[in-house]
């Protein structure tokens, strides 16, 4: 399609907006039908609201612009809508996880309320002691999910720390994966990639 306008660009061809307006169907025919009524519902239909330009031709005329403006509700609905189902099931299981073994363990405080250094000695101890609720001990990727799903949640309730990457998590890092080792030679899982 690029090239299309290119080419038609290049010899002056007035068939440019026609592949545009192919282009933009074509991406719009890939969200579904209530997604895109939502986000250009600001946007008169063709044939409403049209003026003549100078050389008679019609355009489409919107009051500010070609997207509607969102308030803050309008897009955190959007963006959850977009979450996938699975990943927020997980996200959910496993902080449900977490709040079970702080439980046994009488901490009390929601983990976005623990100071990183306080979380990072929680993490290390939850990583190797954690277990299923049959006793069994978890497979060497479940820890690493844990640890994923935690770092979402705590990006979603906009914490500026990462527990997969920053520096004040190093050593419960370093647990994790000597964890995954000892899980490994005890036969769990598959071997360390």
């Amino acid at each position: 399609m690029r090239e299309q306008i290119s080419c038609a660009m290049a010899s002056g061809s007035s068939s440019v907006p026609d592949l545009l307006e192919e282009e933009t169907q074509a991406l719009l025919s890939l969200f579904s039908e209530d997604i895109t009524d939502w986000l250009f519902s600001a946007c008169p239909v063709e044939g409403e609201n049209q003026e003549m330009t100078e050389k008679g031709g019609k355009e489409r005329a919107c009051e500010e612009s070609v997207r509607p403006v969102l308030d803050d509700k309008e897009l955190q609905d959007f963006v959850e809508m977009q979450k996938n189902i699975n990943t927020k099931q997980k996200t959910a299981s496993d902080l449900k996880t977490w709040y079970n073994w702080c439980k046994s363990i009488k901490e009390e405080r929601l983990i976005e309320d623990i100071p990183p250094v306080e979380l990072d000695r929680l993490l290390r101890h939850f990583y190797c002691k954690i277990r299923c609720t049959d006793g069994n001990l978890y497979e060497p990727d479940t820890l690493i999910c844990f640890q994923r799903s935690l770092d979402r949640y705590l990006k979603e309730k906009h914490k500026t720390y990462s527990i997969i990457r920053d520096a004040e998590f190093a050593s419960s890092r370093q647990k994790l994966v000597a964890c995954r080792k000892m899980l490994q030679k005890e036969g769990k899982g598959s071997s360390l990639r």
